[in-house]
């Protein structure tokens, strides 16, 4: 799973990107208009990525600890650290499934996990939990993710594309538990354009991903018919939600 990660940040998003910074914001206002408060608090970014939320925040937060398992990930956002002269994020390499909870047991405000695999079971909840002395914040698909190009080359492989809805998995643990939450769900869309060969690299690693074998020449000639430039144009339109409630 790192190497996929790791593969897909060669092309991600930068938390200073003009678009994703503006959603950033507009995800980052739905929260606190759920009542949490960033202010001068205390913050684990668990499966950080890049930095999409650890850099904003940063201005406000007392300090955040990122964590993830992709290096290629923590090299952005070391480069966006060290670019940004940021003094009050750290950042760890580590598997959630691995981090040592009871060292870091409410020594954190918030924990904050947005579009990671990092938290899919009841246990990565409840690790979220203990982390946290105020709020439990998660980010995940919910349960649409369509980029027209990818499925095309998915399904030339006999693969079905997987639609990931980590929100609805994360919602049924906590309603399991009794536990109240505030939710909201938006509609979300992006564009990229890559090359040849990034877009070939980053199919191939979802491909993988769903248990194949990519044949890469067909991907290639899948590209390049429908882009003869050499310039691929790549569409997604999702559906994320929200999720937000005290850490017990």
């Amino acid at each position: 799973m790192s190497k996929f990660w790791d593969i897909k940040s060669k092309n991600y998003s930068r938390p200073s990107d003009t678009d994703t910074l503006r959603e950033t914001d507009e995800i980052l206002k739905k929260i606190v208009d759920m009542g949490v408060c960033f202010d001068n608090r205390s913050i684990i970014d668990i499966g950080c990525g890049g930095g999409n939320y650890a850099i904003p925040l940063s201005m406000i937060a007392k300090n955040i600890l990122c964590i993830d398992f992709s290096d290629g990930m923590l090299d952005i956002l070391k480069e966006e650290v060290k670019k940004n002269n940021i003094k009050n994020i750290k950042y760890l390499k580590s598997d959630f499934k691995k981090f040592n909870t009871q060292k870091y047991y409410k020594k954190f405000d918030i924990s904050f996990a947005s579009m990671t695999p990092a938290v899919k079971s009841e246990d990565d909840v409840l690790k979220m939990e203990m982390l946290s002395n105020e709020w439990c914040v998660f980010i995940g698909w919910a349960g649409k993710r369509k980029n027209s190009l990818t499925e095309r080359i998915i399904k030339a492989h006999n693969v079905k594309p997987f639609v990931p809805d980590g929100f609805g998995d994360v919602k049924k643990i906590l309603k399991k538990r009794n536990i109240h939450f505030r939710s909201e769900v938006f509609e979300t869309y992006w564009q990229n354009e890559l090359s040849v060969d990034d877009a070939l690299d980053d199919i191939s690693a979802t491909i993988k991903l769903d248990g194949a074998k990519p044949d890469r020449e067909l991907i290639r000639r899948m590209l390049l018919d429908e882009f003869s430039s050499g310039r691929i144009i790549s569409e997604t339109y999702g559906r994320k939600g929200i999720l937000v409630w005290v850490a017990n």
